[in-house]
């Protein structure tokens, strides 16, 4: 078969052109090894199990906040309560004598 008739740029060009195609396609990052390509797909893989950890633990913090927010209520509750028979108390032991 007789490639010159195709008119296919890149079977025109000199073999300088083409390296100089290839080597900038590989510095401007257009084309990558398949090495980089494997180690960017893992990178990706593993930011995503990352990711969902990092959701889990921030739904448990979540939960455990709000367990404390109750249990500070309820303590906040009794410390009123306290404070309130204190005084009535001590109002009540002023007023006998």
């Amino acid at each position: 078969m007789d490639f010159s008739s195709l008119q296919v740029p890149f079977l025109t060009a000199s073999p300088w052109a083409l390296l100089a195609l290839t080597v900038s396609l590989l510095l401007f990052g257009k084309i990558i090894p398949r090495s980089t390509y494997e180690d960017m797909k893992e990178d990706r893989d593993n930011w995503r199990i990352v990711a969902g950890v990092s959701e889990e633990r921030a739904r448990t913090l979540t939960e455990q906040q709000e367990e404390l927010i109750a249990g500070l209520a309820r303590t906040n509750e009794v410390i009123q309560s306290l404070h309130q028979e204190i005084t009535r108390r001590s109002l009540s032991r002023g007023q006998r004598q």
